[in-house]
């Protein structure tokens, strides 16, 4: 990578770092691009370099705190479906907690608008897919499982449990995740692992 493009990264993970903090702080809809520019030392016009809209950051930023939990999925296949799924699950949950619930609810409202032609519920059902993809990939599922129909049904149910706690911030996501999982999951993959 050269110098330039160096910078550019640098610039655009300045930008990013900065509407993370601010949102967290304050709220998505309390900040402006002209405030994250001036936060983050760059000029404005800057901002329109990396990103079309504000709207772009929520997309941008709900990417890069699932990064490392959607490139470890290789690693979840090796075991049991069971395990496997709740740490995803799990995981998931973690991430959105540590994002703080001011970002959560930007993402809430912004997860279902397409970006690009495709939505943050897309993006997320398609990698809990990949994940059960791998599983039965890997005879930890059946060759029939349904692995479209599970992502969308976990992914529903998880989407169910933030927007909850977007609401009422006093709830406890990963609880009310490991709960889920310790309650239901092994019965919903039961009739698809292997003998």
């Amino acid at each position: 990578m050269g110098k330039r493009e160096e910078n550019a990264q640098k610039t655009r993970v300045a930008i990013l770092e900065t509407a993370d903090r601010l949102i967290a702080e304050r709220g998505y809809e309390q900040i402006s691009v002209a405030e994250i520019t001036r936060t983050a030392g760059v000029a404005k016009g800057t901002f329109y370099n990396y990103f079309e809209k504000k709207e772009d950051l929520i997309c941008a930023l709900y990417h890069s705190h699932f990064e490392v939990l959607n490139t470890g999925i290789d690693a979840l296949v090796a075991g049991d479906a069971c395990s496997g799924l709740r740490a995803y699950l799990e995981g998931f949950a973690d991430v959105v907690v540590q994002a703080d619930v001011m970002q959560a609810r930007a993402w809430v409202r912004y997860m279902l608008l397409p970006q690009d032609g495709r939505s943050k519920w897309e993006d997320d059902a398609d990698a809990l897919g990949a994940l059960l993809q791998g599983l039965r990939d890997h005879g930890r599922l059946v060759h029939d499982a349904p692995v479209d129909a599970f992502a969308v049904m976990l992914m529903t149910h998880i989407y169910g449990i933030i927007f909850l706690w977007t609401i009422h911030p006093k709830r406890t996501v990963r609880q009310e995740v490991q709960d889920f999982c310790r309650l239901h999951l092994h019965a919903l993959l039961a009739p698809y692992l292997p003998a």
